[in-house]
C-alpha cells in the first residue's frame, strides 16, 4: 500500500484506485496489487505510518547524537540499529518484528521474475482513416478493420505493441523516424496491396508497347517535378496508360510528396458540388498546390460551359507551379474538339502542352494478354 503518487495515480479510491497504466504494468511484472492510500487518510495505512514513526523513535532519536564523516559509514550505523530494532521484543504480540516476518510473510513470498522489469510506456491511440497510429510522432500500421478504434500502445526501448480490448494486434519495431510510417502489408486491405505492386520497376517493355527504358528511368528520378513539367499519355483502351500514371504516382508518394489521382468527370463533379456547398476555393487551393495531380480517362465526354470554366481554373492555378499528368484515349490533336469552344481551348492546351512529355503506348490491351494468360494457365 504506497502513497497516493500523483505520476502513478489517476485516481484515488480506497478499494479500487485508477492507476497509471505504465504502473499497472510495473504491477503485473512483479505479480502484485496496488492499493493506494488517498491524500490525507493516514489510518489507510496505519502501520506503515506507525513504523515511521518508531523508526523515527528508536533510529534517527540515536543518530542526532553521533557524528558520521561519510555516507557509507552514516548507512552501516543505520543498518546495525534496525537489526537491533526487529530483534526487539514487542509489547502487544510474541516475538520480534523479524521472528514475525520469518513466520507469517516469508512463508508466502513469491521469487522475483526472471528477467528485470523493463519500463513500458502506455499511451491510448486512435486508428486514422489510413489504419495507422501515432505513437511519439510517428506512425504504426495495424489491421485496417480497426479504423476508428482505441488502442493502447505499449511503447519499450525496442518495441511498439499494439493491442484492442487486451488482444495484441500489431508488433512493430519501435522507430524515431519523426513522421516516418510503418507499414505491414498484411495490415493493408486488398485493394492497397494491389496498388503498392504499382512500381515503375514492373513496367512491360515489350517491344509492342514502344516504350523506352531510359525515358522511363528519366521520369523516376524526378527532373520533370523540379522543372514543372505535365505529361501527356495516350494510347488504345487497356495499353497500360493507367497503370504506368499510378506507378509513377506510387513512387512520388513514396517520396513523401503531396500526389492526387481523378478520372477528369470525377474531378469535374467534385468541383461543381464544391461550390453549391461554398467549399470550391479550398478545394482549389488543395488541388493547385498538391505537387503532382493524375487525371485518368481525359476527354471521354465533352465538356459543358461550367466544366471547361472549372478546368481552366484549376490548369491556370498550376501553371508553371506544380505538375500535371493525364491519360488519354484520345490523340492530343483531338482535345481541341473534346475542350468544345475556342477561347477555353486555346487557354487550357496552351499551359498543358507547353514543354510536355508526350508518351504514346501501343500494342495490344494488356487486358486481354492477361485473359489469354489466365485461360492458357487453366488449359494447361
Amino acid at each position: 500500500m504506497p502513497d497516493n503518487l500523483k505520476s502513478g495515480i489517476d485516481k484515488a479510491c480506497r478499494y479500487e484506485p485508477d492507476l497509471n497504466p505504465t504502473y499497472q504494468q510495473l504491477a503485473y511484472h512483479y505479480d502484485t496489487v496496488v492499493v493506494a492510500a488517498r491524500p490525507y487518510k493516514p489510518k489507510d495505512k496505519a502501520k506503515v505510518e506507525v513504523a515511521v514513526q518508531i523508526v523515527e523513535r528508536w533510529i534517527m532519536a540515536k543518530l542526532r547524537r553521533e557524528t558520521f564523516y561519510s555516507l557509507k559509514a552514516l548507512n552501516q550505523r543505520i543498518q546495525e540499529l534496525l537489526i537491533e530494532l526487529n530483534n526487539k521484543p514487542m509489547k502487544k504480540r510474541p516475538g520480534s518484528r523479524l521472528s514475525q516476518f520469518q513466520q507469517i510473510d516469508k512463508p508466502v513470498l513469491k521469487p522475483l521474475p526472471r528477467l528485470p522489469y523493463r519500463y513500458t510506456q502506455v499511451t491510448q491511440v486512435r486508428v486514422q482513416m489510413d489504419y495507422h497510429v501515432e505513437v511519439d510522432k510517428h506512425y504504426y500500421s495495424v489491421p485496417h478493420t480497426l479504423l476508428k478504434q482505441k488502442l493502447e500502445a505499449h511503447v519499450s526501448g525496442e518495441l511498439v505493441n499494439l493491442f484492442h480490448r487486451g488482444e495484441l494486434v500489431a508488433v512493430h519495431p519501435r522507430s524515431h523516424d519523426v513522421g516516418g510510417h510503418s507499414t505491414l502489408e498484411n495490415h493493408m486491405p486488398e485493394a492497397h496491396k494491389q496498388q503498392g505492386r504499382w512500381t515503375a520497376s514492373r513496367v512491360d517493355y515489350s517491344a509492342s508497347r514502344q516504350l523506352d527504358k531510359a525515358t522511363i528511368r528519366s521520369l523516376t528520378q524526378g527532373e520533370w517535378l523540379k522543372h514543372h513539367q505535365n505529361i501527356l499519355i495516350t494510347g488504345a483502351t487497356g495499353c497500360g496508360k493507367t497503370w504506368l500514371a499510378c506507378a509513377l504516382g506510387h513512387h512520388y508518394c513514396q517520396q513523401g510528396m503531396s500526389v492526387f489521382y481523378f478520372r477528369l468527370k470525377q474531378l469535374l463533379a467534385q468541383m461543381y458540388l464544391a461550390q453549391a456547398q461554398g467549399s470550391y476555393r479550398k478545394l482549389l487551393d488543395t488541388l493547385a498546390n498538391c505537387s503532382l495531380l493524375l487525371l485518368d480517362d481525359w476527354g471521354l465526354e465533352p465538356l459543358n460551359s461550367q466544366q471547361r470554366g472549372d478546368l481552366l481554373e484549376l490548369i491556370d492555378a498550376r501553371y508553371d507551379r506544380t505538375s500535371t499528368l493525364i491519360t488519354s484515349q484520345l490523340p492530343v490533336a483531338n482535345w481541341y474538339q473534346m475542350i468544345g469552344e475556342s477561347t477555353h481551348a486555346d487557354a487550357i492546351l496552351d499551359r498543358l502542352l507547353h514543354n510536355a512529355i508526350k508518351l504514346e503506348l501501343k500494342g495490344e490491351s494488356m487486358r486481354k494478354s492477361m485473359n489469354k494468360l489466365t485461360q492458357g494457365d487453366h488449359s494447361g
